[in-house]
């Protein structure tokens, strides 16, 4: 009898070796996976710490009163201030300027932008599941004398959902025209 076709045995070696091979792709799969997701936990880490210096470097310096000596704008969303303008620009003294968190389809991101000017506006940080400004306002017994920010969180929880890790600034600049001291050329910078 010599009829067409595979028989039992010869069936499940057939499947053995598929699911051999199947096993053997998704493991690589898993293991890519793993891989993939070490590599974005240290890209946040260097992202975060990048944006713990810039933020250190341009909020401890910040003026958050305007010349009348009310309170720039601030929420959990946006912190307007001003700070000592960029080399890079030439210009000399504070600029306007804003951090903003916006949502995406990616999750938040946390913008520093320059309104009115014509400086490019740059992406802190990115791709985060939540970023919220807090701010510590000391508050003055005396009425007449503005509330000054003490301290500026930014809490940040990335898209694993891990516990909120929080950058903190605490501005030099704590009264109405106080100035930064600057060593090499020994005069006040307003």
């Amino acid at each position: 009898m010599n009829e067409k076709g595979f028989t039992l045995v010869e069936t499940l070696v057939a499947l053995i070796a598929g699911g051999l091979l199947l096993g053997s792709i998704s493991w690589v799969i898993a293991g890519l996976s793993d891989d993939l997701k070490t590599t974005e936990q240290l890209d946040k880490g260097a992202q975060l710490s990048t944006a713990a210096a810039l933020l250190e470097n341009v909020l401890a310096d910040g003026r958050f009163l305007d010349s009348s000596s009310r309170p720039l704008s601030r929420s959990s969303r946006i912190l307007e201030f001003q700070m000592l303008a960029p080399l890079s620009t030439g210009r000399r003294g504070y600029v306007d300027a804003r951090l903003a968190v916006e949502r995406s389809t990616n999750g938040e991101s946390l913008a520093l932008e320059w309104p009115g000017s014509d400086l490019p506006r740059n992406i802190l940080l990115s791709n985060m599941r939540d970023i919220e400004l807090r701010y510590e306002v000391n508050t003055n017994s005396d009425a007449g004398t503005p509330a000054f920010l003490s301290k500026i969180e930014i809490a940040i929880t990335d898209q694993i959902g891990s516990n909120a890790q929080i950058l903190s600034v605490r501005p030099r600049i704590n009264a109405v025209g106080a100035c930064i001291f600057d060593l090499i050329s020994q005069r006040c910078r307003t």
